[in-house]
């Protein structure tokens, strides 16, 4: 929950159905993960919810 644009997103069904999120972009890892994401979504694949945070579904794009 909160008010920052990771938890606005992961709170709204149709937002989380269209876009991945990051939470941990301050960290190496959630760089990677960031450009992961936008890969896997380039090559149609499903948004998800990324990093260490509340509401993240897994730490990194599953490989």
């Amino acid at each position: 929950s909160g008010t920052a644009a990771v938890a606005v997103i992961r709170s709204d069904a149709a937002l989380s159905g269209a876009v991945s999120t990051v939470d941990n972009v301050d960290v190496e890892s959630g760089r990677i993960t960031t450009v992961l994401a936008l890969g896997e979504l380039l090559r149609g694949g499903q948004p998800g919810r990324f990093g260490t945070g509340q509401g993240a579904t897994s730490v990194t794009v599953p490989q």
